[in-house]
């Protein structure tokens, strides 16, 4: 079955088993209240690293030992996300673009 769904006002068509509509409805609605957080908290205007920092953060487990605070948590995914974009960016290319 395919449902079609809306994320911060992209839509999006999913397959899901028949009988899991609601359920994925409500997973959609989980992610864009994620994504809003995300943006409110941490003011992240980019709507890729906001999505991205959310699904991390919906997603996150820490394993074994005390469990990190929200803080810790996305200080340390903003880190790995801004190695990752460092990495895909092209060499000589990093400052194209920007008014000096």
């Amino acid at each position: 079955m395919q449902v079609k769904l809306t994320v911060t006002g992209k839509t999006f068509t999913v397959a899901c088993e028949r009988g899991g509509e609601e359920e994925l409805r409500r997973a959609a609605k989980t992610v864009e209240e994620a994504i809003g957080k995300v943006r409110e908290k941490w003011r992240v205007a980019d709507g890729e690293r906001a999505a991205i920092m959310a699904a991390l953060t919906l997603a996150h487990k820490p394993r074994g030992g005390a469990p990190q605070t929200e803080a810790k948590t996305m200080e340390r995914i903003s880190r790995r996300i801004d190695a990752a974009l460092l990495r895909t960016v092209p060499r000589g290319r990093a400052s194209e673009g920007v008014d000096q």
